[in-house]
């Protein structure tokens, strides 16, 4: 006997999962990456794993933003603090990382006085990792990720069931629960737009700062969007706001490094160490120069960025 073509169970119809289903994996998906990256984090082996810890915190608080009207508003601000609490950890720990990698490939990029400073100020830096990559473990574990879980369980508590199999007896639990529509994302848009343009006229590096926050938020919101009410306009095209966002980053930790460098500079100086206070002064001077090359390519992004996502970020379907 032939065997059939086709298995008969691909011809049995599989609906599509609705709006709250989606939702909820995507924000179990979201905790998911974050549980794994957190584990990482407390083996204390891998110089990724507070990076991702921070992305993964960002990205689920971005989802909890973008459906807070679906879920329990008690719960998402326990999560959110969860979460803020950890990403700060992960974040003191990851600059901290971001910066001797900065200063090890300068010194092999600069000579002189320059370069010897770029090299002690990363060996300073480097001996604090050991202390540093310790608290962000303890910051990320295991009762930590337990309360996340709890309380973002708590949080999809309102959305409504889904399953096909339910009874009618089951209809009277999902009363009053709330509905899922696509939200408008015109408010994260507008902000972004908001801080970049007012920190290109200012020049200004807290409002560059401020910048990266609010497109980071933007991109972000659009991909939790996009998880539950994919666009097919925006599938596969990639994001613009992903460069915006890398090329103001990159202004940060070249911000963040000349911070450290003038603040060392300082207590030289205050020790009676007027060599190597000038050492890391002239370093800074360098590092002026790369500030202004990174703004330019941030003025550069933006010129060409509204035009190509302006329409297509802010609302599902435009």
């Amino acid at each position: 006997m032939t065997p059939p073509a086709t298995s008969p169970l691909a011809l049995i119809p599989h609906p599509e999962p609705d709006a709250a289903t989606r939702v909820r994996d995507h924000l179990r998906e979201r905790f998911e990456v974050l549980s794994k990256a957190a584990r990482r984090a407390r083996a204390g082996d891998d110089r990724e794993a507070a990076h991702d810890v921070r992305v993964a915190t960002r990205r689920l608080n971005s989802a909890l933003r973008v459906w807070h009207d679906a879920l329990d508003a008690d719960a998402v601000r326990a999560t959110r603090r969860h979460l803020r609490r950890l990403r700060r950890r992960a974040g003191r720990l990851r600059d901290l990382e971001v910066q001797v990698e900065m200063l090890h490939a300068r010194a092999t990029e600069w000579t002189g006085e320059p370069r010897l400073a770029a090299e002690a100020l990363a060996a300073r830096l480097d001996r604090r990792l050991p202390r540093m990559a310790a608290q962000t473990a303890k910051a990320a574990g295991k009762a930590r990720m337990r309360r996340v879980e709890r309380d973002l369980e708590r949080a999809l508590a309102p959305l409504p069931s889904s399953a096909p199999e339910a009874s009618e007896s089951s209809a009277p639990a999902d009363e009053g629960r709330r509905s899922i529509a696509p939200p408008d994302l015109a408010s994260f848009a507008g902000t972004a737009r908001h801080a970049l343009e007012s920190a290109i006229a200012s020049g200004d590096d807290g409002q560059f700062h401020e910048a990266r926050i609010a497109v980071k938020r933007w991109r972000y919101a659009v991909e939790a969007l996009d998880a539950v009410f994919p666009s097919p306009e925006r599938a596969g095209s990639g994001s613009p706001l992903r460069g915006l966002q890398q090329a103001l980053g990159a202004l940060q930790d070249i911000v963040t490094l000349r911070e450290r460098v003038t603040r060392r500079a300082q207590r030289l100086r205050a020790q009676d160490r007027p060599a190597e206070a000038e050492a890391l002064v002239a370093a800074d001077a360098a590092l002026a120069a790369e500030r202004s090359e990174a703004i330019a390519a941030i003025v550069e992004l933006a010129q060409r960025q509204p035009a190509s996502d302006q329409r297509r970020s802010t609302t599902p379907g435009a």
